[in-house]
């Protein structure tokens, strides 16, 4: 998907002080549902650390929205990113929910 810089940054911006793969423009991925809409999202991080500092914002805000945070495994993104159904210009106000994983 392409994701605009203002989403990405966003959520780099949510999650300062995790080492996010690649940073924010390759560690991030959205997951597109059929109505062209991501309420999900995949942030590769880099240590356990990174993971635990993540976890601590479950349920805190990106502006006006709540985001749930959970871990997960690299099958399980790998199986949801498999299902993205184009390409799409994204803003935070689409998003209802992050789940993030450790590689």
């Amino acid at each position: 998907a392409v994701v605009s810089t203002q989403s990405t940054g966003d959520m780099a911006a949510f999650f300062a002080g995790c080492d996010i793969q690649g940073g924010k423009n390759t560690g991030i991925h959205f997951v597109i549902n059929s109505s062209g809409k991501s309420n999900e999202a995949f942030v590769e991080l880099m240590s356990g650390e990174d993971l635990e500092t993540a976890l601590a914002c479950h349920k805190k805000f990106i502006k006006e929205r709540y985001v749930d945070v959970t871990q997960c495994d690299r099958d399980t993104m790998d199986e949801a990113l498999a299902s993205n159904l184009g390409i799409i210009e994204l803003s935070v106000s689409n998003w209802d929910f992050l789940i993030f994983g450790v590689l």
